[in-house]
């Protein structure tokens, strides 16, 4: 390791792995859960942790590598001291509730809902009382635990995971999602975390044929980025509605026409330039 850049860029990939790694476990064990079982202890414990990896790498991506190291006698440690640490396998990170809190804070620049700060401390606390006490999940149905996870899945880690730098990173966080996840389409519960989520602010998705694409064009359904597959997808403007680069058609096949991902409307290519 010879440059502070490069440990950051390792840092923050690392991070985005292990945040994969977490939500895809998280969402195994939801899918396997029945009523209040391990697999649902592990869900919330491995939702959690994914928040945190998550939200370490937003603020390397921000701040720099300064900004989760615990300094030394008050004092930020020079670029030489970190790459010594890091060799030596010293580093040493600060804790969740002071990245948390500076996450949030009037000096960060990470652009967060104030509200996530409160589903993170309540998933803090699930974690927390699982691992070094007991939880008394008693007063909340098996299907209100469920959505929590989900919609805290769909909210604060997508969300941190959009102020990660994205040449830093392979891809968006649900290109990462092993294709087991994709039976959360048959869980109701997912599907209604979906429609409170996107709200008005979505867009058709033509692999799956559900209003359940982000405004940066990835399905939280089947999980397609389709912005990101540049080989496979096109995109123009709409016609109709006027809707700049939301019309869709095959990259890989001569074809005349395209799907506008906003009015649903077929378009005919050959009327307008692409």
């Amino acid at each position: 390791m010879k440059t502070i850049k490069e440990l950051e860029d390792l840092f923050i990939e690392s991070m985005y792995n292990k945040t994969i790694d977490f939500v895809n476990e998280s969402l195994t064990n939801l899918l396997s859960a029945k009523e209040y079982d391990k697999n649902l202890t592990f869900a919330l414990i491995n939702m959690q942790l994914a928040n945190e990896f998550s939200l370490k790498a937003a603020l390397v991506s921000k701040h720099g590598i300064q900004s989760v190291l615990k300094t030394k006698k008050n004092k930020c440690l020079s670029d030489n001291d970190i790459l010594k640490d890091y060799n030596e396998n010293k580093l040493s990170l600060k804790d969740y509730n002071e990245i948390k809190n500076f996450a949030f804070s009037n000096n960060s620049k990470l652009e967060l809902n104030g509200k996530y700060k409160r589903d993170m401390e309540k998933f803090q606390l699930y974690r927390n009382k699982i691992i070094h006490s007991i939880y008394n999940f008693e007063d909340k149905t098996f299907e209100e635990i469920k959505k929590e996870t989900y919609h805290y899945f769909l909210t604060a880690i997508n969300s941190i995971f959009l102020n990660i730098d994205r040449s830093q990173i392979s891809g968006h966080l649900v290109e990462g999602l092993s294709y087991e996840q994709k039976k959360l389409s048959s869980d109701p519960i997912y599907i209604k975390c979906i429609e409170e989520y996107l709200g008005q602010e979505h867009f058709s998705c033509v692999m799956c044929d559900y209003p359940s694409v982000t405004d940066d064009f990835v399905c939280l359904l089947c999980f397609e980025s389709f912005k990101t597959n540049e080989f496979a997808y096109g995109f123009t403007d709409c016609p109709w509605c006027r809707i700049k680069d939301c019309v869709i058609y095959d990259n890989l096949n001569d074809t005349d026409t395209g799907f506008c991902m906003n009015c649903e409307e077929k378009v005919f290519l050959d009327l307008f330039e692409r």
